[in-house]
């Protein structure tokens, strides 16, 4: 086998056990429970799917309806054709900046400096890639072919007629596969002649952007063409759109072919060591390792001192984290926040208690997840940590007061706006729950985070996140407060 081909599989193969581990099946056992627990898990996750998917197309045949009901199939086409150009667009103009060919320091010893043809290194780094960016597009084609069998039939029941769904949706699919394929072997082929040799080719960002500004232009002045769905075609007209879609992936991958056939694989390694850290922790689910590599190349080899007061004693470990969430501050980050704010607003106004029970376990997720930030970043600094003159519940304390003030207030002010807007009914007296919740919410978690952390484990670096027993936790106690609250 390939040197490059068996790299890449043995990453690719312990990314893939590490996914599988998490449903409970050990891929390493032989016996027949284990194989019967395997067709069970095949069994779950496609009626699961299943369902996912006839939500959400009875949710865009409801949308489709609305927007376009004379012409569901030419707007469904371009809601799948307006997010894969532009896409397309974005990645033309990241490969023009960056290679498309991500490596680490360890790929680029075994790899960059051997005689492995070039194709076959490129073909088989680009399949990872492919796959995560074609699913999203991939599951939009379902569900537009879904849903328009669904609008066709007249909004009838998807299991009743599960075979002429999933002939809808694969006539969707088919075409967008097959074109995806070629857009993204044309930008790695775009990717890779910019690093042919030792040549700077300096200015191919501009490809992307006269590309995008020719096509906004074109649909400005002509409008949108008003292009039949696939699944909308007489058999003849479908095989040409297939044919169609067929020859453009060849034409992309003979692109691909011909210019990695001299990419030179140092200058991409030299590019792409960040990125590709970072592509590695998201693949394994590490979020934590993922965002500390992010901030430490936001922050760069140093950052100017703090302007925060500095304070003696526990009110050090306030400013330590303080420093620590200003310097961290970002967009995702900003967004967890609002995202707790909502569930808290969703929590309050929901319908009826079964919408709201699944409202308040998303939302013991998050805030379990805010609260133990600063515990978990400490943890991870075991070495520095544990020698702190301080008492273990100072410590304790001071790393979940700050998550818990955050998640209080935004609590208080999601409690104020339900109330003004006159959308609940609930006394004032009911926010004063909301930090002892939240108190409860913060333990709970705390307390999972410190069960599973092992010493060994604790000077790598590594800690876990809190997992179910928080979860099972936090919410026999929230639910045994709303009892003694509900018989007040």
């Amino acid at each position: 086998m390939n040197a490059a081909w068996y790299v890449r599989s043995r990453q690719l193969r312990a990314s893939l056990r590490f996914w599988i581990s998490i449903t409970g099946y050990d891929i390493n056992e032989r016996s027949g429970s284990n194989y019967g627990y395997l067709v069970y898990l095949i069994l779950f996750f496609a009626v699961w799917g299943l369902a996912v998917l006839s939500l959400l197309s009875s949710a865009v045949a409801g949308v489709l309806q609305v927007i376009a009901a004379g012409s569901p199939g030419p707007t469904a086409v371009w809601l799948v054709a307006i997010p894969l150009l532009g896409w397309w667009l974005w990645a033309l103009f990241g490969a023009a900046r960056r290679s498309p060919i991500r490596f680490s320091a360890e790929d680029a010893a075994l790899i960059c400096a051997t005689p492995t043809p070039r194709p076959s290194v490129v073909f088989s780094w680009s399949i990872s890639d492919w796959l995560l960016s074609g699913v999203p597009f991939w599951g939009l084609a379902v569900v537009l072919g879904f849903a328009l069998m669904e609008i066709g039939l007249g909004n009838v029941d998807i299991w009743e007629n599960l075979p002429v769904f999933l002939a809808s949706g694969l006539r969707f699919f088919l075409p967008v596969l097959l074109i995806h394929i070629g857009l993204f072997a044309a930008m790695w082929a775009f990717g890779c002649y910019r690093l042919q040799g030792n040549t700077d080719r300096n200015g191919m960002a501009l490809v992307p952007l006269g590309l995008g500004a020719l096509l906004a232009f074109a649909l400005l002045a002509g409008g949108f063409p008003q292009l039949p769905a696939p699944p909308e075609l007489n058999p003849a007209a479908y095989l040409a759109v297939v044919g169609a879609g067929v020859l453009w992936l060849v034409v992309g991958v003979a692109l691909l072919y011909r210019s990695a056939r001299r990419v030179n694989l140092s200058r991409a390694a030299q590019e792409t060591e960040y990125s590709s850290s970072l592509m590695s922790a998201t693949l394994l689910g590490n979020t934590q390792l993922a965002e500390s590599i992010q901030i430490k190349q936001r922050l760069g080899t140093g950052s100017r001192p703090s302007r925060l007061p500095a304070r003696a004693g526990p009110a050090a470990l306030i400013w330590k984290h303080a420093v620590q969430a200003v310097r961290r501050r970002s967009v995702k980050r900003l967004f967890d926040w609002i995202l707790i704010f909502g569930l808290f607003l969703g929590a309050l106004l929901a319908p009826d208690w079964g919408s709201r029970s699944m409202v308040i376990l998303f939302l013991a997720i998050n805030v379990h997840k805010k609260t133990t930030e600063g515990l978990q970043n400490d943890l991870g600094f075991w070495p520095l940590f544990q020698p702190l003159p301080l008492a273990p519940l100072t410590r304790l304390a001071a790393a979940l007061a700050p998550g818990i003030l955050l998640v209080t207030l935004l609590g208080w002010a999601a409690v104020a706006i339900s109330r003004l807007a006159g959308l609940t009914s609930l006394p004032l007296g009911s926010a004063l729950l909301v930090p002892l919740l939240v108190v409860i919410l913060a333990a709970t978690a705390a307390y999972d985070v410190i069960r599973q952390a092992r010493a060994e484990h604790l000077l790598l670096g590594q800690t876990q996140a809190p997992g179910i027993v928080a979860v099972l936790l936090s919410l026999l106690a929230v639910a045994g407060n709303g009892l003694v609250f509900l018989s007040m």
